[in-house]
């Protein structure tokens, strides 16, 4: 009797578990061809939690259950999963009422409030494109740190590239506890230092800039702790005063990597690029 009731609770726990990695979590619709899990589309399809989908020459339109709806623009490629969706080639629309984010190339794209509304451009191999058209949006690297956040009617590029290599940022430089930091428009703050000079004279260097906005150079240390809420230690090969240009600003950050942001000029392109059909582009 009691291998015969083992027997049913097993057999329970095996169909609960099939229905909820079963349980649809959205549709999909695309004017044109799409290929869901491999399988080619025209019109209409339902959605699971890990569904593979990749656009041709049409775009598609994905809307889950909670709210969130997704635009991929044609040639685009990503994995949707019930929370987040991971875009690996091409573009996308996220218009979201919840913490849905988007992920790609390393990065997570997380809208901060509720009714966001941005687009996530792959531009490369270990780089995409961020615009904000409504709410703000932040973006973190793979192992949570903050690196900007992306507001209305703003975007910035973000790209992977060597560590330890050569960086640049502009920001406005403050000071606390004799550390010293420079804070990005985007919310990104790196703490500087000057490893290759004495450490007073650098410091003196440093406080002639405080509270003022200063263009920085210098190589990320990996291996040094950052504190004050900073991402990184930059080893300061360069300060000056000045704002940076629309377009030209770069910042580094530490881990295994460094990512160059861009802002400025980048918004009005990343705002125009359009998801939708030829001749028509996202609305703001």
């Amino acid at each position: 009797m009691f291998s015969r009731m083992y027997l049913a609770a097993g057999l329970f726990v095996a169909c609960t578990t099939v229905a909820a990695a079963s349980t649809a979590i959205g549709t999909a619709s695309a004017r044109g061809d799409m290929r869901v899990d491999g399988s080619a589309i025209t019109g209409n399809a339902t959605l699971f939690d890990g569904t593979a989908i990749e656009t041709s020459q049409a775009f598609a339109i994905l809307r889950l259950n909670k709210g969130t709806e997704i635009r991929l623009g044609s040639g685009s490629v990503g994995m949707l999963y019930r929370d987040h969706m991971v875009l690996q080639h091409g573009k996308s629309e996220l218009s979201t009422s919840d913490s849905f984010q988007m992920q790609a190339s390393g990065f997570h794209v997380i809208p901060t409030e509720a009714n966001a509304r941005g687009t996530v451009f792959v531009t490369g191999q270990g780089s995409i494109q961020v615009a904000a058209m409504t709410g703000v949006f932040q973006v973190t690297n793979s192992r949570g740190f903050v690196l900007a956040q992306v507001h209305p009617g703003s975007a910035m590029n973000f790209a992977m590239q060597a560590a330890g290599s050569t960086t640049s940022f502009c920001g406005k430089l403050t000071t606390s506890n004799g550390h010293f930091y420079v804070t990005e428009s985007g919310g990104a703050v790196h703490e500087i230092v000057g490893h290759d000079v004495d450490k007073e004279a650098a410091n003196k260097s440093f406080a002639r800039f405080v509270d003022k906005h200063v263009s920085v150079s210098g190589t990320i240390d990996t291996s040094a702790q950052p504190t004050g809420g900073a991402t990184n230690v930059v080893d300061v090969s360069s300060i000056d005063r000045g704002r940076c240009g629309a377009g030209a600003a770069a910042a580094g950050f530490g881990g295994d990597t460094a990512i160059t942001v861009i802002e400025g000029g980048a918004a009005a392109a990343a705002l125009g690029w359009g998801v939708y059909e030829a001749g028509t582009t996202a609305s703001r």
